[in-house]
């Protein structure tokens, strides 16, 4: 979602493959950004011994921020992301007695005896013992539930706080 939305903000534009010539090094040095999603980038245009601006792009303190979009060039506050639990929408509830079924099938392989071993942790203490399968369900009723969060999202880009250096194809 977040990457959506700093697509939408910046292009498709794609970074990979490309690299970083003199003239956007010196874009990238006067905006004196804090953070990059491309810090290879920045890297590779170390590699050329010829650039230019190799001293001040060494100089820069940029935090590499990995997962998101490419390309993009910040200072901090330039991205916000809020969220909120919609509480309407998320829902918390015991599991019922068919999916308790199905985790004791799934998950626990009874003994000989036809037991089941069950462990807790109490105190920081691990206790094993052994139980009847209607004993296992009613233990793990008590410990299991289902929960589906729903969150309601907004992400701000400010248009003076991050950039892309990278002008689209023609």
């Amino acid at each position: 979602m977040i990457n959506k939305r700093l697509e939408n903000e910046f292009g498709t534009e794609q970074v990979y493959g490309k690299n970083i010539n003199d003239e956007i090094a010196k874009e990238v040095i006067d905006f004196e950004p804090e953070f990059t999603t491309s810090a290879y980038l920045l890297k590779s245009y170390l590699l050329n011994k010829t650039n230019k601006y190799i001293g001040q792009i060494k100089s820069l303190d940029v935090e590499d921020v990995q997962g998101f979009y490419p390309g993009i060039y910040g200072k901090k506050g330039g991205i916000r992301f809020n969220a909120v639990i919609d509480e309407n929408l998320t829902i918390i509830r015991p599991l019922s007695n068919d999916e308790l079924e199905e985790i004791v099938e799934n998950e626990y392989k009874p003994f000989d005896n036809g037991l089941y071993r069950y462990s807790e942790i109490e105190n920081d203490k691990k206790r094993d013992f052994y139980v009847t399968k209607s004993q296992l369900i009613e233990y793990l009723s008590k410990s299991i539930f289902y929960v589906c969060i729903v969150f309601k999202s907004s992400i701000l880009v400010d248009r003076k706080l991050v950039k892309t250096f990278f002008k689209k194809d023609s």
